[in-house]
């Protein structure tokens, strides 16, 4: 798999967006390491102390199963694994209590999820339950209603890419406001941006080597840009102001 060849300030700016993505993560969850990908072993914990429920808490109970799936091409709850069922490769989505309100789960997600190499995965979705919907679960506090739970949308601090020739490119500014260039772009066809959670909010059709996109419309925070063209697709990420 080739990797971005990118200009000194462009990896500046990824040290300081992998920063920022990770406030950007839900106040119960920490993913060990921070920036691990769908392709990386990573550990998943759940503070259960300060996740949100709407039948009772996950506290002193015997067991945590994770409900799941991925953000896959800005589209939620793909490749779901039940909390009762069994991941593509045969591991239970059943967390390890850590002694204290927090429970843990070590594996690789795009082995768990079954994911083919290319696949664009930018979350992962779940719910937590005690083994039994009516006896506990764990959810998000919902932010447009904080007497309301959702889904837990975990942002994966890169993306799964197929090999391509887009060897090299130029964005600027980032952090972005109003416009962001893209230049010195090979053989793009089209440019994709999703948000945090995975939605897609922009597209852009591409027969040069450089464009300007829009970009003032957008909500401030952390955003992925997906280059495609006929061998694959590659990613990068900007901040939005």
């Amino acid at each position: 798999m080739k990797k971005f060849t990118l200009r000194i300030s462009t990896l500046l700016m990824f040290l300081f967006m992998g920063t920022y993505l990770m406030a950007q993560m839900p106040a119960a969850i920490t993913i060990t390491p921070d920036n691990a990908t769908a392709w990386d072993e990573l550990t998943l914990t759940l503070d259960a102390k300060l996740a949100c429920y709407e039948n009772a808490p996950l506290f002193d109970v015997d067991s945590v199963m994770m409900h799941s799936g991925v953000t896959i091409d800005g589209n939620v709850w793909q490749n779901v694994v039940a909390f009762d069922g069994l991941g593509v490769n045969g591991q239970a989505p059943k967390f390890t209590s850590n002694g204290d309100s927090t429970w843990s789960m070590t594996f690789v997600p795009a082995e768990f999820y079954g994911l083919e190499e290319g696949t664009l995965v930018t979350a992962i979705n779940c719910v937590f339950n005690a083994g039994d919907w009516a006896v506990a679960d764990g959810r998000d506090f919902d932010p447009d209603n904080p007497d309301a739970c959702t889904d837990f949308y975990i942002p994966l601090g890169n993306v799964g890419i197929h090999e391509s020739n887009i060897s090299s490119f130029t964005m600027y500014p980032n952090p972005v406001e109003n416009e962001l260039t893209i230049e010195n772009m090979e053989n793009v066809n089209m440019i994709e941006v999703f948000n945090i959670i995975g939605e897609k909010v922009i597209t852009v059709d591409v027969s040069t080597t450089a464009v300007t996109i829009n970009t003032s419309n957008l909500n401030s925070g952390v955003y992925f840009v997906a280059f495609h063209n006929e061998s694959g697709v590659q990613t990068t990420k900007f901040i939005k102001n």
